[in-house]
């Protein structure tokens, strides 16, 4: 993890904007194609879902972009980002973790 000098940081114009917001999010929805990786997973008898999140985890690190932080008012870039999998308990209204 590095933190960011804020002074050279390309991105500072966009962070400065983004940041005044009380919600500085944003949300991207679109149509892709899984056909091929379907039949990959399930002719190896692999788990679709972990697939799925498994690419978009690897997405998601080769964009610079989402390897940006914020951790005590600072801007840090992080050398990868993680998946996380939550599944709710089978036939539970409990949404435990398993």
């Amino acid at each position: 993890m590095e933190k960011v000098d804020m002074q050279l940081w390309e991105r500072k114009e966009i962070f400065d904007f983004f940041s005044d917001m009380s919600q500085p999010f944003y949300s991207v929805t679109f149509t892709v194609d899984v056909t091929e990786p379907y039949k990959y997973v399930k002719a190896r008898g692999l788990s679709f879902y972990y697939a799925l999140v498994y690419l978009c985890t690897e997405a998601v690190n080769e964009t610079d972009a989402f390897l940006y932080m914020m951790k005590d008012g600072e801007v840090y870039k992080i050398d990868r980002r993680f998946d996380l999998f939550y599944m709710p308990s089978l036939g539970g209204a409990d949404c435990s973790y398993k």
